[in-house]
């Protein structure tokens, strides 16, 4: 079984919702340092879109963790956000 039909059994969601709060609590933690990091470089390029597109998705990240909304909304929405940190350093070691 490979892992795009393990995403849809309940099992695995029923596994992953068992382990909720290391789950959470390892999001919270990457989001935050990348996000920080992210932030501080598009501040050294000047760069407010940037900064305002980081804070924006770490912050609805992490109220998304704190409100106990469902996990796989937590999931998604923490891949996108380590995504947009992410680029968001890459461009700006790109830019300088």
């Amino acid at each position: 079984m490979n892992i795009y039909q393990k995403l849809k059994t309940e099992e695995y969601w029923e596994e992953l919702n068992f382990n909720r709060f290391g789950i959470t609590a390892c999001c919270i933690f990457l989001q935050t340092c990348l996000g920080s990091i992210a932030a501080a470089s598009c501040l050294t390029i000047n760069s407010m879109v940037g900064l305002a597109l980081v804070t924006i998705t770490n912050l609805l990240s992490n109220s998304l963790i704190i409100s106990q909304r469902p996990l796989k909304g937590i999931l998604i929405s923490s891949v996108i956000t380590l995504s947009i940190s992410i680029g968001a350093i890459i461009y700006v070691l790109l830019i300088s």
